[in-house]
């Protein structure tokens, strides 16, 4: 168990990429130690543990899934950060890596600073926040998406599915991958059961229990799984949680505790054993005496109250009776090490628990625990290494994803893999009403090549499909800045002054200045291009046909503002309007009214007659009754008293 300023390097081919971004990680103080294969890795893991493991893909991609496979489902490594270091553009093999679970993809030709965020975003152990590039273009063009998930174990109608996907009890599905190659279909129907957050087998949030179907004419091909199950079998597992620190009985615990019995999880460092049983639920917890005793034995007491108290607690090693601790568990010594562990914890334990004790589980490496669950999208903004998504459900957040779309395959011809950043929920009316959800993203897996080829497309299409025809932009279609266009619509290049950055890397700023996105609603369509990407030649492929995009602007749809200006004063009036837009109804409508009588007040204090002109009326009437009378008033009448008891 290591401190976290020292991580593992797999390079077979070390170029002048990777020197250089080993350098930068020495500069800010993290030791990088290079290892030439994964024999090098095992070797020096076993003897020092470091939560962060970067595998470079140099070399045949064929080569590293074996490998990277039996890494990612070993008990030992089941805390661990992969990072896969891009050094070339393959759809196929990092669909491959997505699968595995790996925490996250950086191209290795990425400038320093950005590589540096991107590896403190990737290796944090708490959530941090990335900025986004900015500006970037707008538009609803058709996608799906491909959330990787794993199944643990099947029975003929259920399943248990754990993936970062969030759907609502009773959504329906579609899902691809070993099941349905094992059934020889392109996809399989689910329809989700219940949501569970316990329970866990791999390296996602959630747990998701489903009910599968096929259609009705491929009813017989369910054969192939009930061979199977009965090929398998339906015993349940034990589910152990490890806290050891001595490598020798680390090495004995896994070597006899069979996989095909015992589904053991091995914990990472000292601080991650007070949360993770929560999420895993084991049957029983396995702990090294050194761990409850002295320093740390508060993070042991810790650990204890997260724990369901039903499940025991077998302390390893010669100072286990001396672990004394006020607990309902039950804590149970064990001393003797090199005995039959399988036997001694039947007898301990009983029959396993476990959510469906009838289901078949499925071992980690077998191609049937693979699975893609595949939804409907539309991408709704882009950038050459930003994509925002909009889709029926939650994506959930930093899980990678893979995206099928015309306009990737137009620019780049391949899919696309990329990490969420967060999610929200967007508009629910118009055209995008059956996709509230919006996801935004980094796209992770494209090399400079085509990040360059994707910006040139990106340019094309605006110059193509924004710009109207016969506009003075024509003259010099590589210039957007002084193009005349009708009046209706505009390009927006504002830049919001707030930044957000990666706390994790000290004296960085960001590449980019962060802001949110525009959403695309029912009005007129809102495009934005990066300046960067402005002055880049017309090499790219033709522009999107009209399958490949869902809503093109009209010409007088378009208004290019050229007195806006990217000052503090216009942020200032743009803040000021969406804050009075972000105002509720209520307090709009009693706002108008009170301005409608405080107008009607006004006008009427404003049309009064003037002081010095009041009364003039009776005194003209006055001068013509005493001309008619001689110049005298009429003399007035006496009063009279009168008095009534």
């Amino acid at each position: 168990m290591s401190q976290a300023k020292e991580i593992y390097w797999v390079c077979r081919a070390v170029t002048a990429d990777v020197t250089q971004k080993i350098q930068l990680l020495q500069k800010y103080h993290i030791t990088v130690r290079l290892l030439g294969d994964f024999q090098a890795l095992t070797k020096a893991y076993s003897e020092n543990r470091l939560n962060t493991i970067i595998i470079g893909d140099e070399g045949d991609p064929s080569t590293l899934e074996s490998p990277m496979t039996k890494l990612s489902n070993h008990p030992e490594y089941a805390g661990v950060r992969f990072i896969l270091s891009l050094s070339r553009s393959s759809a196929d093999f990092v669909g491959k890596v997505v699968d595995l679970g790996f925490r996250d993809i950086i191209p290795v030709d990425l400038a320093d600073t950005q590589w540096l965020r991107r590896y403190a975003f990737a290796s944090s152990g708490r959530p941090t926040e990335l900025s986004i590039p900015n500006p970037r273009m707008s538009m609803q063009n058709l996608a799906s998406v491909q959330i990787p998930g794993r199944i643990a174990w099947i029975t003929e109608k259920e399943l248990w599915l754990e993936t970062r996907l969030t759907p609502p009890v009773g959504a329906e599905l579609s899902m691809s991958g070993g099941l349905s190659e094992l059934l020889g279909l392109k996809q399989v129907r689910l329809k989700v059961l219940n949501r569970y957050r316990s329970h866990l087998h791999f390296r996602y949030s959630e747990a998701l229990l489903c009910r599968w179907e096929v259609a009705p004419q491929h009813q017989v091909r369910k054969l192939a799984v009930q061979n199977f199950m009965n090929e398998q079998g339906s015993h349940p597992q034990y589910r152990f949680y490890a806290i050891v620190k001595n490598r020798e009985l680390r090495n004995h615990l896994v070597k006899n505790l069979p996989a095909d019995r015992f589904q053991l999880t091995v914990a990472l460092n000292k601080n991650n054993m007070i949360q993770e049983p929560r999420f895993i639920s084991p049957d029983a917890v396995l702990i090294e005496d050194k761990m409850c005793l002295g320093l740390h034995q508060p993070n042991f007491e810790e650990m204890l109250k997260n724990l369901d108290t039903q499940v025991p607690v077998f302390i390893l090693g010669d100072a286990a009776a001396a672990v004394h601790v006020p607990t309902e568990h039950r804590l149970i010594p064990m001393t003797n090490l090199k005995g039959d562990f399988q036997s001694f914890f039947e007898a301990e334990l009983g029959a396993p628990k476990a959510v469906n004790l009838d289901a078949t589980p499925i071992p980690k490496h077998d191609p049937l625990s693979f699975a893609n669950i595949l939804l409907p999208a539309r991408v709704t903004s882009v950038h050459p290494e930003f994509v925002e998504i909009a889709s029926a459900y939650s994506l959930g957040r930093f899980g990678l994803f893979g995206l099928e779309s015309p306009l990737f395959q137009s620019a780049v011809q391949q899919k696309i893999h990329g990490k969420v950043l967060d999610t929200y929920e967007g508009e629910t009316q118009g055209q995008l009403k059956e996709f509230p959800y919006r996801s935004r993203a980094i796209i992770v897996d494209l090399a400079k090549t085509e990040r360059e080829a994707l910006g040139r497309h990106l340019v094309d299409v605006y110059r193509r499909q924004m710009i109207p025809k016969g506009s003075d932009s024509q003259a010099n279609p590589l210039r957007l800045e002084e193009p005349s266009a009708p009046s209706e619509a505009f390009i927006d290049q504002k830049l919001d002054p707030i930044r957000t950055l990666v706390t994790s890397v000290p004296d960085i700023s960001p590449i980019h200045d962060a802001a949110m996105p525009e959403v695309l609603g029912a009005g007129p369509m809102r495009t934005e291009v990066a300046r960067s990407l402005r002055d880049i030649g017309p090499g790219a492929s033709g522009p999107l046909s009209s399958m490949e995009t869902e809503v093109r602007p009209l010409a007088e749809q378009i208004l290019i503002d050229r007195n806006y200006k990217e000052s503090s004063v216009a942020n200032f009036f743009d803040a000021m309007a969406e804050a009075v837009l972000n105002i509720p109804k209520e307090i709009k409508i009693a706002g108008v009214v009170a301005v409608g009588i405080g107008l009607a007040l006004w006008v009427a204090f404003y049309w009064r007659q003037p002081l010095e002109e009041q009364g003039v009326g009776f005194t003209e009437q006055l001068k013509i009754y005493q001309e008619q009378h001689g110049g005298k008033l009429a003399p007035p009448k006496e009063a009279v008293e009168t008095f009534e008891p």
